[in-house]
């Protein structure tokens, strides 16, 4: 899950403006959020490792496409048992935003992100959604299994907190849930390196949550941040489901059959 630039001009979302669904208001349980993050597809501030190699325009179409695409697949995960949030930055896209989520299946309700650090933002959207799961829009291929797990975990009932984070490849994560009180991991952590993961995990252990019984993780997975990674995902769409194809067709479109390598670094 990929950091986008801190400190934007926007309102915190409030629970009132999310449409977050507590028990102890409704006198029902509450559902379960699903939530993506996600910045503008601006070019040159998107997907800039990406547009190394194929240029910032088509770079930033990608970005547009696997926010799209990301939208339409969990949006079919959840098939209506829970509420989506697109959480979106910077707050003067939202129009854009709104008419991006309008298009694909589902109820997508848009908010704008809070200010602050990448974890003080996801912090701020687990305070105001305390039984929900956030990803980025970096990896629209999600393991389908992986995130109706994520979603049993949550949903079990008996443990009065539980958390449930999807490593990834890069030594970060791409999936967290929360159900509960939040845990200690967004003050000081190392944002967007290799130990990020590790790091979680030890925080968890030092706060006394217990693997398997207060948290659990889901399969490794992958961000598409380079043209190698468009090359990987662009080999496994085949098989994937009707969003994936569409996804693949459009890469082709963009950049063609033959993707260029990554810059040496």
């Amino acid at each position: 899950m990929a950091d986008t630039p801190p400190r934007e001009p926007t309102h915190p979302p409030t629970e009132e403006s999310t449409g977050s669904v507590r028990a102890s208001r409704s006198g029902h349980p509450e559902r379960l959020v699903v939530g993506v993050l996600a910045k503008h597809w601006t070019p040159g501030k998107s997907k800039t490792r990406l547009a190394a190699t194929i240029g910032a325009a088509k770079a930033a179409e990608l970005s547009h496409a696997f926010l799209e695409t990301t939208l339409q697949r969990l949006a079919t995960l959840s098939a209506g048992r829970h509420d989506l949030v697109l959480a979106y930055s910077p707050a003067t896209r939202r129009e854009e935003f709104e008419e991006l989520a309008a298009v694909r299946r589902g109820e997508w309700r848009c908010v704008p992100q809070s200010q602050g650090t990448l974890g003080e933002r996801m912090r701020a959207f687990f305070a105001n959604h305390p039984t929900a799961i956030l990803l980025g829009s970096d990896s629209p291929h999600l393991p389908a299994e992986s995130v109706q797990s994520a979603m049993a975990w949550l949903g079990e009932s008996g443990d009065a907190r539980r958390f449930v984070i999807g490593p990834s490849d890069d030594g970060g994560y791409w999936l967290i849930g929360v159900r509960g009180r939040t845990p200690p991991i967004f003050d000081a952590m190392p944002w967007s390196e290799a130990t990020l993961y590790a790091t979680t995990l030890k925080r968890l252990e030092a706060a006394g949550w217990r693997e398997g019984h207060d948290y659990r993780a889901v399969d490794s997975w992958y961000d598409i941040d380079t043209s190698d990674d468009l090359a990987r995902l662009r080999a496994m769409i085949g098989g994937g489901d009707d969003a994936l194809r569409e996804l693949g067709a459009r890469i082709d479109r963009l950049v063609g059959l033959s993707l260029p390598s990554d810059p040496p670094v």
